[in-house]
Parts: structure tokens; sequence; C-alpha cells
């Protein structure tokens, strides 16, 4: 089963369209040559508006919006850790300002 890590530093919202959004960036590790199965399967999840392929600690990087912060959540336990070959992902709540 995936390690989950949820970093949620504050939950953030904005007015897009008259509702409330919180924005997120998961980072995920991948399996060794599972990165773009995974990357295609991330595409499928309607949350998920950008997907990005990277070099480094973490092989993709999506990002997600939703209107809670805890449908975040349970899409990435629950959606994000089960796909085959995640082996760990991260959670970053982005903040609305400083």
């Amino acid at each position: 089963m995936a390690t989950i890590v949820l970093n949620i530093v504050k939950a953030v919202a904005y007015a897009i369209g008259g509702r409330a959004m919180t924005i997120v960036y998961v980072l995920i590790t991948s399996a060794p040559q599972k990165d773009h199965q995974i990357y295609l399967e991330l595409k499928r999840i309607k949350e998920v508006v950008e997907v990005f392929p990277l070099f480094g600690d973490y092989d993709l990087i999506a990002k997600m919006e939703n209107d809670d912060v805890d449908s975040i959540g349970r899409l990435v336990l629950y959606k994000i850790g089960a796909i085959p070959g995640v082996i760990h992902t991260e959670t970053l709540t982005v903040l609305e300002d400083f």
C-alpha cells in the first residue's frame, strides 16, 4: 500500500465562478517503469487539472482542485494511493496569500 503523507498547511479558498476552491499539488513517487501508467490514470481523475513528469526525488506532480480539502484528502488516499505502482505521495496545499 502506498505511503500517504498529507502536509495540509491551510485550506485555500478563493472565488472561481462564485464558489470556493481548494488547490493542492500532489508529489508522487512511482515504482520503476510505472510512471507512464500512473500518469495516464491520473489524467482520468476529473479533479486532476494538470499532471507533469519530474526529474528528482519525485516522478510526477499533479495539480488538483475541488470544493473542499476533505474531498481532496479522500481522493489522494483512495484514488491516487490505489493506483498500481504508486509508492509514496506528498500533498501540498496552496496558500491563498501571505
